[in-house]
């Protein structure tokens, strides 16, 4: 319906469809459902009899006003996008409807990745799972360059065409809804994946949606006073780069033969007739042009390879796989004072580009409306969207303290510590992992450091921190003592643990050491590497384990929450991290559920602030509310944790606190004193 009137509308969108599974898609202006200039520009519906479009542009307050009466009150709805097409519609309508899908959500819990190729978009649905031969798609590139319209700008469409594309789009959903309930229904992970996809995933998602809505408050006095800072940063270090006297010089003579080889490329100015010739003319011309090809580009990859390998004579410790030496973020931080400098002055052109963005979302209103993919990764864990990346903001108090509460208000957090640690030392029952986030004599250990731990009980690090650290009875000062003692052991430690969980090898482990400056012999590497997994036997026998139930099962394991973790068999080596990650983001999952439970049931009024960080949550609540909204994360806990019903409980006490940079950043309170704050 390109031109609805109240009669046509109400013949298609009936009130007795109320009660039925309908299936939802929109075809809006814009991404943002909280940007005031983007808006919904028809709503295509697709139900058991078929399915329809209705342009909404130009229609009638009436019209407007019936569709409206009719979404409030619908009882089951589903959409392949519920968080894109659930915002835009809570904006429009003022509720959040009865969701009970999102087809997406379970395509993707449903499938594996490490494929090339692999996608996961309605089209691949269509193509993959409904066997369509071709996809409405190709329809829509016609159409679009019929019209001379961007893909942005599709809205723009005849109504006719946008219509019949939606309204097919819409049926799409609905069929792959249909054939993916029908796979649960024969599967024997079918009932916990609907319950983990309606209860948990869907309640997520419409925290996701609130959040996005009302958005984050920015201090823009303190982001720009952070912009300055880092314009000012980059400047410094770039010119001291520049400037080093291990550089300069080499800088400077590149172009100071540039320049010679331009001027002693000079043509004669005149010809015989006495008239400045052509040749000279192009020779001026290609002054500037010459000139810079001897110029010193900072961020090209091959002149700083030449820089630092040919000409300051650095050992080459990484090459591409075609043979080339590498400068590279991991490289530069090692290659001497220039390195060094260099290395900052990426970073600080990085944040730069992550300020900027907040800068650009935030100038008009003061508010950043943070989006997400709800569904980023098969391990259900988000993704980024929008421009912004709201789960790797970096951590530099002078940015992070400009997200802050509102007037008024208080940001309650909770971050589950050691959670995929904690859930691997439960179903592993390994005995180092237990000694470190389990139980030991009857009493939660919270006390242990991993590192020194792991380095206590290896004979080629242990001798000097047993001085400090008693690996069976620890106490906070010898832990204090160690890691300033033999920090360089405790470092070969981490090293080795955070490399070895993703089974990178002795060679590979000794590449990354010599990066940073730690030179051991292949010989020595592989000992501690042979010692490392003598520690951690009961890791390698639940791999082995998991890896016995993704054979028998067809390429599947299951979660802690009974779902399918589906995992290609080139990622076979990684499945215990497949296992942790999945498990630990499906256990934030359900605090987040309970917490959502307990804040209706107990009518505080706390609003979803950045809800799920990977492990952690954080609520915006009214300062006299906080200690009610901090017993609720508190409650909401226990109750996950009763329902987990492990041996090693998951641990994560509350806090209030007023920015981001009091949860996020170790050095708050230092920066606090460099600002003249108390």
């Amino acid at each position: 319906m390109d031109r609805p009137d109240l009669q046509s509308v109400s013949e298609f969108l009936r009130f007795e469809l109320q009660d039925e599974l309908v299936a939802i898609d929109l075809e809006t202006k814009g991404t943002n459902s909280a940007d005031p200039s983007s808006f919904i520009a028809g709503v295509g519906f697709a139900h058991q009899g078929g399915c329809f479009y209705i342009h909404l542009l130009g229609a009638s307050d009436e019209v407007l006003g019936y569709i409206r009466k009719w979404l409030i009150g619908a009882k089951r709805l589903t959409s392949f996008n519920v968080l894109f097409d659930g915002a835009f519609l809570q904006a429009f309508t003022g509720k959040w409807l009865n969701w009970e899908y999102d087809s997406y959500g379970l395509f993707k819990l449903l499938s594996t990745e490490g494929y090339p190729t692999q996608r996961w978009d309605l089209g691949t649905a269509q193509h993959d799972l409904l066997g369509w031969a071709t996809s409405n798609k190709t329809v829509l590139a016609d159409a679009l360059k019929t019209e001379g319209l961007t893909k942005a700008e599709m809205w723009r469409l005849p109504a006719q065409v946008l219509g019949h594309y939606c309204a097919i789009d819409a049926d799409a959903h609905w069929q792959v809804l249909e054939e993916l309930l029908t796979q649960c229904g024969k599967a024997e992970w079918g009932a916990a994946v609907l319950d983990y996809h309606t209860r948990l995933y869907m309640t997520e998602v419409k925290l996701l949606a609130e959040q996005q809505l009302r958005g984050l408050v920015i201090d823009q006095q303190l982001i720009n006073a952070c912009h300055s800072g880092l314009l000012t940063q980059i400047l410094a270090t770039k010119e001291a780069f520049l400037q080093h006297p291990l550089v300069a010089p080499h800088i400077i003579g590149a172009q100071e033969r540039a320049r010679d080889a331009w001027i002693a490329s000079r043509p004669n100015r005149w010809t015989g007739q006495g008239v400045q010739s052509k040749n000279y003319e192009r020779w001026v011309a290609r002054e500037e042009k010459a000139l810079e090809s001897g110029a010193f580009n900072i961020n090209s990859k091959p002149q700083l390879a030449d820089l630092f390998y040919t000409k300051l004579g650095f050992k080459i410790a990484k090459y591409t796989a075609t043979g080339k030496p590498v400068v590279d973020r991991k490289v530069l931080p090692y290659l001497g004072e220039p390195g060094k400098l260099l290395s900052s002055y990426n970073v600080f052109l990085k944040r730069r580009g992550y300020v900027e963005r907040i800068i650009e979302r935030s100038a008009a209103s003061g508010v950043v409306h943070p989006q997400f993919n709800s569904m980023g990764a098969v391990s259900t864990r988000l993704g980024g969207s929008g421009g912004v990346n709201f789960q790797q903001l970096f951590k530099d108090p002078a940015f992070l303290a400009a997200f802050k509460a509102r007037p008024g208000f208080k940001l309650v957090q909770a971050d589950a510590e050691a959670l995929e640690p904690t859930i691997l030392a439960e179903f592993s029952q390994d005995k180092t992992l237990l000694s470190v986030y389990g139980k030991d004599l009857g009493i939660v250990t919270t006390k242990r450091d991993i590192y020194l731990h792991i380095a206590a009980n290896i004979n080629a690090l242990g001798t000097e921190i047993r001085k400090f650290y008693d690996p069976e009875n620890p106490t906070p000062e010898g832990t204090k003592a160690a890691k300033k003692a033999c920090k360089r052991d405790r470092a070969v430690a981490k090293k080795f643990h955070l490399m070895s969980t993703y089974k990178a090898g002795p060679a590979k482990i000794k590449e990354e050491m010599e990066l940073e400056g730690i030179h051991l012999s292949l010989k020595e590497v592989r000992e501690i590497h042979r010692d490392y997994w003598d520690l951690f036997r009961g890791v390698l026998r639940f791999e082995e384990k998991l890896q016995s139930m993704w054979m028998a099962n067809g390429g599947w394991i299951p979660s802690i929450f009974g779902t399918p973790i589906a995992v290609a068999d080139s990622l076979l080596k990684d499945i215990n991290n497949r296992f942790c990650q999945y498990s630990g983001h499906v256990v934030l999952q359900l605090w987040i559920y309970y917490i959502e439970v307990l804040r209706q049931e107990r009518g505080v009024e706390m609003y979803p602030w950045l809800v799920d960080g990977h492990d952690d949550t954080v609520w915006e609540v009214p300062e006299e509310q906080a200690a009610a909204a901090a017993q609720i994360i508190d409650d909401a806990l226990a109750l996950a944790n009763e329902e987990l019903g492990m041996e090693i409980p998951i641990k994560g006490p509350s806090m209030i606190v007023d920015n981001l940079a009091e949860i996020k950043c170790e050095d708050y309170e230092a920066w606090l004193e460099t600002r003249g704050v108390e």
